[in-house]
């Protein structure tokens, strides 16, 4: 086939310089161009490499940030009373209880606390730590409680209080009625047993 396309080229080479030597000057070489065969120049082409296709495991996102990601909220409709908790948490000595219930995405519960309650005599004990370290944010039912920081500031709170108590507190109750109050924020850990509950009087 090859040789079949030679003879025609030269073919119409000669026709060309013959019929019309001032074409011949012009397209001769462009015709002898070609027919010419590209020439190898013994270096390869360059070959674009792709970037490197990540591998299925980078392309997983990390199973434990998949487990740490927060529930997706519900859609249904809750109700829970306190008078049935799903959880009670007792003080020592029995002055007082915690009753909690869980809706939707929060944690809520209704603290009693009885005359006499001191959150470093009756709480203390459970929690293992110097001082409370729950963050509470609430609203006062009924009674008196004093709120004393690490610091040495303190608040007293009372009937319609609402209410925010930093980390890093002590508490009491005031006078002879208990204190009742609604926490939104610092119960979920709150009076919940250590490893070692720690009796008044005791050494640990």
């Amino acid at each position: 086939m090859h040789g079949l396309i030679t003879l025609l080229t030269d073919a119409v080479l000669r026709f060309i310089s013959v019929s019309n030597p001032l074409i011949n000057r012009v397209n001769l070489e462009v015709i002898r161009m070609a027919r010419k065969k590209p020439q190898k120049t013994g270096k390869k082409s360059a070959v674009k490499k792709s970037a490197p296709k990540k591998s299925a495991a980078k392309r997983r996102p990390n199973a434990a940030l998949a487990k740490a990601a927060p529930p997706a909220p519900k859609k249904t409709l809750e109700r829970k009373r306190l008078d049935a908790p799903d959880e009670t948490r007792g003080f020592v000595d029995d002055k007082g209880k915690l009753e909690l219930v869980s809706v939707g995405e929060l944690t809520l519960g209704r603290g009693t606390f009885e005359p006499g309650w001191r959150w470093s005599s009756h709480v203390k004990p459970i929690a293992g730590t110097d001082s409370c370290q729950a963050a509470h944010t609430g609203y006062v039912l009924e009674g008196r409680m004093v709120v004393r920081m690490n610091d040495g500031s303190e608040l007293e709170y009372g009937p319609g209080d609402a209410f925010y108590m930093p980390p890093g507190h002590d508490a009491w109750i005031v006078g002879d009625q208990r204190c009742v109050l609604i926490d939104v924020t610092g119960v979920s850990k709150y009076a919940k047993p250590s490893r070692r509950i720690i009796r008044p009087g005791r050494s640990a």
